[in-house]
């Protein structure tokens, strides 16, 4: 998970020491508890090669609302993982 996040932030042009971060890891931690939380209450699975995947889209989510521009070449592709954030929209 840590690989795919210091690929996603040098891809964003962010600093591993930007003061942003903490409060990002934080909310995008939120959105992902929340989110695994809501798949398995509607008998979605998500298997553990998808668990990296879903914390990345949820760190993307979180910075998109503060300003940052994340394009979607920068983030994993699956499937599974976008379906479920699709309906936290």
């Amino acid at each position: 998970m840590e690989a795919g996040q210091k690929l996603l932030l040098k891809e964003l042009q962010v600093a591993p020491f930007d003061r942003r971060l903490a409060q990002w890891r934080k909310m995008a931690l939120h959105l992902f508890e929340q989110t695994w939380a809501n798949s398995a209450r509607c008998g979605v699975r998500l298997e553990e090669k998808d668990v990296p995947d879903l914390y990345l889209h949820c760190l993307a989510r979180v910075m998109e609302t503060r300003g940052v521009v994340v394009p979607g070449a920068a983030l994993p592709v699956n499937d599974a993982v976008t379906g479920l954030l699709k309906e936290k929209k």
